[in-house]
């Protein structure tokens, strides 16, 4: 298809004659694309007003009252469809009784994905639908609000716009130019994927495409679709407790400053004690010249021991939790009492997932107390064992951390044991009494307070496990100071032992940067790419940043590799069906499934995810270390830690 096209007419569908002219144009058609036009964008309880069928030369807008008669033929078990943004789609139509899964078997994947290719084939892009259209058709397509956001702002409900016979022509064509270019588009990178060569067991995107990201769609838009029940009980409980954190810091603040008025929100406020009353040098400036009071400013004055910073922080962090975990999750509770979280192909440039509404990247371990299991049912909670270190392991092949893995050392400590010649067991055994130590505190129980050469101990894998993650994720020697609290020098001398601890993982780095710098690519152990075009730029911050990316995202990508394969195997084992569980929430390396209690004491049920957790890979993929996994089961997802 060339860059610029005459459209094909757009045909309204409104009677049963209509439904038969589209029928005899379309039913042999076995990959068409299609997209609703819905009440808004909640999942929960927004559906398809109008449904748009294109197979690429034709373009059809279906009206409500002729659903039931089109459902049989989107329904069809052998029809693939293209979709731009499954989940969304799959969900509105799902609301309205129509369920493209319906006469499917539970391992048949027949919801394409062009978001996810247009992510695949190229991350550095924005993937709406309207970027690729223009990106990859020529075709410049009107936002929603330039079209309608006069009837809207008149107080119009998008179902009285799609549906007012005077809007009709302008409603058709704007519906209908969707599913048309979400048909060329896709076409388009069907045809770029298959033609991208990769490295691993797949020879193309487009294998690794069919074989990870198409069931995976599937496997997370069921998940969204079960959710997880909420109890607001404990949400409810927990605002005061955060309300008294909150006023306690109030009045510390108004004690500091002498200021009964005094407010931490108020930027004039903060700028007035920190850079007139303490006398700090800005940092930075805001765009209009004031100096900056930002997150980035006060964690530096902080580094540097100034309590008043890490007072703000603090609030700010307590006054967040209230806001996002707290008063935000029960906004997002159905009226059945769940959350149904969207999770994210399409976001990460590494491949992880991501999800919003709620943010379940960011749950913190009390707020994880409100997640909690159905009558009858339990939640089990799968966690990788240090999944980022042992890919590390494979990438690196250096023999030490093998040999550590190996042994079923806890890689952190093995770490400081070996950069600071500190007794492995002796770590491990200060690590215990420290955990010691904050139980009886949080009991109010009497403790020994950890010796000085405890303290050490844990310094040294605290040291251990921040350059261990700290040099995945590309952490320079500044940042390492600033986290450790140390000066830059002593940071870059622990960088330097690390790396003459472990010289596998140096040469690693040296091995993908060199990699990257010929082919402006990276990739995962399965191969999926990440373009990373700066690292041919002619300024070096961002060849830097570039260079940081190309040692995170092979681990981190390889990572997500690893939990999308055991995810999509847990969904399609016949043992773990067989006891009615389900996947509900994927967070990091963890996969929670909500399973009736009778399997928790089941021996066939535990072996069946830790066989499929501990070896997801395909057998074509020689992973040097051995994966690990270990869950717990509970009545609410706190439990599960």
């Amino acid at each position: 298809m060339g860059r610029f096209c005459v459209l094909p007419p757009n045909s309204v569908v409104k009677t049963p004659e209509d439904v038969e002219r589209m029928l005899l144009d379309i039913e042999n058609h076995w990959s068409p694309a299609i997209d609703t036009e819905t009440t808004g964008t909640d999942r929960t309880k927004d559906y398809a007003v109008l449904i748009s069928i294109s197979t690429g030369s034709n373009r059809y807008t279906i009206f409500p009252q002729v659903f039931d008669l089109v459902k049989p033929y989107i329904e069809h078990p052998l029809r693939k469809w293209r979709f731009w943004n499954a989940p969304f789609d799959i969900a509105m139509l799902r609301n309205i009784g129509i369920n493209i899964d319906r006469h499917t078997a539970h391992d048949v994947y027949h919801a394409h994905d062009g978001m996810v290719m247009h992510h695949l084939e190229d991350d550095t892009k924005p993937h709406s639908l309207k970027f690729a259209a223009k990106q990859i058709l020529g075709i410049e397509m009107k936002e929603f609000m330039d079209v309608f956001g006069d009837q809207i702002r008149a107080g119009r409900s998008n179902e009285e716009i799609f549906l007012d016979p005077a809007n009709e022509e302008m409603v058709t064509m704007y519906a209908g130019l969707d599913a048309y270019t979400t048909y060329w588009c896709t076409a388009h990178l069907i045809r770029s994927l298959k033609s991208a060569e990769i490295p691993g067991p797949y020879k193309t995107l487009w294998e690794y495409y069919e074989e990870n990201q198409l069931p995976l769609i599937r496997v997370l838009y069921e998940a969204e679709k079960i959710g997880i029940k909420i109890d607001t009980h404990v949400l409810q409980s927990m605002g005061p407790e955060f309300d008294k954190k909150l006023a306690v810091l109030d009045k510390w603040f108004v004690k500091e400053t002498g200021n009964p008025a005094f407010n931490v929100s108020s930027t004039k406020h903060l700028s007035e004690h920190l850079f007139g009353r303490l006398g700090y040098k800005p940092v930075k400036l805001t765009p209009g010249g004031a100096p900056s009071t930002d997150v980035t400013t006060l964690t530096v004055y902080a580094g540097n021991g100034c309590e008043f910073s890490k007072k703000v922080l603090e609030y700010r962090h307590i006054e967040k939790q209230l806001g996002t975990y707290v008063i935000g999750l029960l906004k997002l509770a159905t009226k059945e009492g769940r959350i149904h979280t969207s999770f994210k192909m399409s976001v990460a440039r590494t491949g992880r997932l991501s999800s919003s509404n709620p943010n379940l990247q960011n749950q913190i371990l009390d707020i994880r107390l409100a997640y909690v299991a159905d009558e009858g049912m339990v939640l089990t909670a799968w966690d990788y064992d240090q999944l980022e270190m042992r890919v590390t392991a494979h990438f690196s092949g250096d023999p030490k951390m093998a040999e550590a893995i190996a042994t079923g050392k806890d890689l952190h400590t093995f770490t400081a044991a070996m950069m600071f010649g500190v007794p492995y067991d002796e770590i491990m055994t200060a690590r215990a009494r420290e955990e010691e130590v904050a139980e009886a505190k949080r009991k109010g129980r009497e403790y020994t307070p950890l010796t000085e050469r405890e303290l050490h101990c844990l310094f040294c894998r605290k040291s251990a496990k921040a350059i261990n993650f700290g040099l995945l994720y590309g952490m320079g020697p500044s940042k390492l100071a600033r986290t450790l609290g140390i000066p830059v020098d002593e940071a870059k001398k622990l960088i330097k032992l690390y790396f003459k601890t472990f010289p596998g993982v140096e040469e690693h780095f040296r091995r993908e940067i060199a990699r990257a710098k010929k082919e402006g690519a990276v990739y995962t152990i399965l191969g999926r790419r990440r373009r990373l075009p700066r690292v041919w730029s002619r300024f070096s911050g961002d060849v830097a940043q570039a260079e940081r990316q190309v040692k995170n995202t092979p681990i981190q990508g390889s990572a997500a590799d690893i939990v999308a394969c055991a995810m999509i195997q847990l969904y399609e084992s016949k043992i773990i069906r067989k006891y009615g569980a389900r996947i509900v929430l994927q967070v990091h390396d963890e996969i929670v499934l909500l399973v009736p209690e009778a399997a928790e004491k089941s021996k066939e049920f535990n072996d069946e995810i830790r066989r499929i957790m501990e070896n997801p890979l395909p057998k074509e993929v020689k992973f040097r270390v051995k994966l690990t996994t270990s869950g717990k089961y509970g009545e609410n997802w706190k439990q599960c830690k």
